[in-house]
């Protein structure tokens, strides 16, 4: 696992860690599944596409790093693949919100990230995957893997990357209603001002609001299975219920994101690493995303 680093599609400003970053996750890929992501791609020609744009954007990394389209498109099925064969326990992260600021844990095996300032988009992901999380000019969204059955329709990486393209909240949960969706998967999305938390299913989109606490703040906070009945009141996870009673006390977001109950330290097995390999917080507000991985001592910043 590298650092995070910094890539530009449209002036390709740092295109060679970018290359090398897509190359070797695709190493780990094979390494993690057992089997190549461009053979799962072939056995299943259900999945879709969501439109002409990411088929361009899967184009041309492909073409950029000179990895094989097929794998880039294997891999842009990681979500679905991971489903298929069951999720790791533990396995997830943590969103949070805070006066319409989100925030967010990464846990995931050890892959290398790149930040992409993409038109008027700037999201994290893991090259050659389209998109993890992200903000444009007008929302912004974190996410947590759910598990949940896998059929046909658009994957979670087509979702993730459309979602940059909405200009409101309202068209976000229009667009995930509106979809046939390939898998499960949860999104906090934010306009600046107010928080929604959106679970997907194959059968459903069920959306809950923020709530206020004692000092008239804004919060809502998620983790990797569908509350019940409320996040509040779910008692499943204890990351979550942490998170809710630190959001409770308007703990800061980064405070939350060290806080040793939810920040999930590092392990490895036959080489194979998992745990939070990056913090990230994101002021869709003011523009503004702030990011931290293991290797940096204090947060870094962009504006878009």
């Amino acid at each position: 696992m590298q650092q995070i680093s910094y890539f530009d599609f449209c002036t390709k400003e740092g295109l060679d860690l970018y290359i090398s970053k897509a190359r070797s996750n695709a190493d780990l890929f094979n390494k993690i599944f057992h089997f190549s992501p461009e053979g799962f791609r072939k056995k299943n020609p259900k999945f879709k596409v969501s439109g002409e744009d990411n088929v361009k954007i899967i184009r041309e990394i492909s073409q950029i790093t000179r990895l094989p389209l097929e794998l880039v498109e294997g891999i842009n099925l990681g979500d679905e693949i991971l489903h298929s064969q069951g999720l790791p326990e533990g396995f997830g992260c943590t969103s949070v919100s805070l006066d319409g600021v989100i925030a967010q844990t990464l846990d995931l095996f050890t892959v290398d990230l790149s930040l992409v300032k993409e038109q008027d988009a700037l999201y994290v992901t893991m090259p050659p995957y389209l998109t993890l999380m992200g903000m444009n000019k007008h929302i912004s969204f974190c996410t947590n893997v759910v598990a949940g059955p896998v059929q046909g329709g658009i994957p979670v990486s087509h979702m993730r990357r459309d979602l940059l393209r909405c200009k409101s909240l309202n068209e976000t949960l229009d667009y995930l209603k509106s979809i046939e969706r390939a898998t499960s998967v949860n999104f906090l999305i934010s306009d600046g001002r107010n928080v929604v938390d959106a679970e997907v299913t194959t059968s459903n989109v069920n959306v809950y609001g923020s709530v206020e606490n004692k000092n008239g703040i804004k919060y809502c906070a998620h983790t990797n299975h569908l509350v019940h009945p409320d996040f509040l009141s779910d008692n499943s996870c204890s990351r979550l219920k942490r998170a809710v009673s630190l959001l409770k006390k308007s703990k800061n977001l980064d405070f939350i994101l060290q806080d040793s109950h939810i920040n999930v330290p590092i392990f490895y097995q036959q080489e194979i690493g998992f745990g939070s390999i990056l913090q990230i917080i994101m002021d869709v507000g003011n523009g503004k995303l702030c990011y931290k991985d293991p290797f940096m001592k204090n947060y870094g910043e962009l504006q878009l």
